[in-house]
C-alpha cells in the first residue's frame, strides 16, 4: 500500500510541472482587521495582504523556478501607520515542480 502511495505521489508531483494550480500573475489580495484594547474592541482594519504567482522566474544562481511573492503593508491605514508602520515583502522562489526552495527574499521596510 505504501508503494502504491509513493507512486500516485511521484506521478502527480512529475505532472505539477505541466499542470500547475495557479495561473500566471493570479493575486490574492486582504486586509487584515484587528479588534482590542487599542481599538475600543471595535473591528478596524490595519493592513493590506496580498500574494502572487509568478512563473518562470530565474534565481540568483541561474536556476528557473516559479516565485511566491507576499506583501504586507499598513500604508493605507493612518491608525496602524502611527502605532507602527511595517512595509513587508517575502518572496519565495520554488523549483518547477513546487517541491524545493530555491531562494529566498526578505524585505522588511517598517
Amino acid at each position: 500500500m505504501f508503494w502504491l502511495a509513493v507512486c500516485i505521489f511521484s506521478n502527480a508531483c512529475a505532472e505539477t510541472e505541466k499542470t500547475l494550480p495557479f495561473q500566471a500573475g493570479e493575486k490574492l489580495q486582504y486586509k487584515l482587521s484587528y479588534r482590542g484594547i487599542l481599538s475600543s474592541m471595535i473591528w478596524a482594519d490595519i493592513a493590506d495582504a496580498s500574494m502572487e504567482f509568478v512563473p518562470n522566474q530565474s534565481t540568483l544562481d541561474n536556476h528557473r523556478g516559479h516565485q511566491f511573492v507576499l506583501s504586507l503593508s499598513t500604508e493605507n491605514y493612518t491608525k496602524a501607520e502611527i502605532i507602527q508602520p511595517v512595509r513587508y515583502t517575502y518572496t519565495a522562489t520554488l523549483d518547477n515542480y513546487l517541491q524545493k526552495t530555491l531562494q529566498v527574499e526578505e524585505i522588511d521596510e517598517g
